[in-house]
């Protein structure tokens, strides 16, 4: 439908700076900040819904390094 199609297209603004903001927090932890944040913001995600992806992201960033170190690559 034609609503689905515009939900998808307001979608597709969201993902380079959620993209962004994620490399930044994997990357360089310590120079993540709110410069970072503040486009999430202004694509209509709310604090809490930027804090829990970028929260959840990290989570699974780091289980993802547990398990290399730990020798499970599958």
């Amino acid at each position: 439908t034609l609503r689905q199609e515009d939900d998808d297209i307001a979608r597709w603004e969201l993902e380079p700076a959620l993209t962004q903001a994620i490399q930044w927090l994997t990357r360089a932890p310590d120079r993540f900040s709110a410069a970072h944040f503040f486009p999430l913001l202004t694509r209509g995600v709310s604090s809490e819904q930027a804090i829990n992806m970028l929260g959840w992201c990290g989570v699974c960033g780091w289980l993802n390094r547990l398990k290399i170190a730990l020798g499970e690559t599958y």
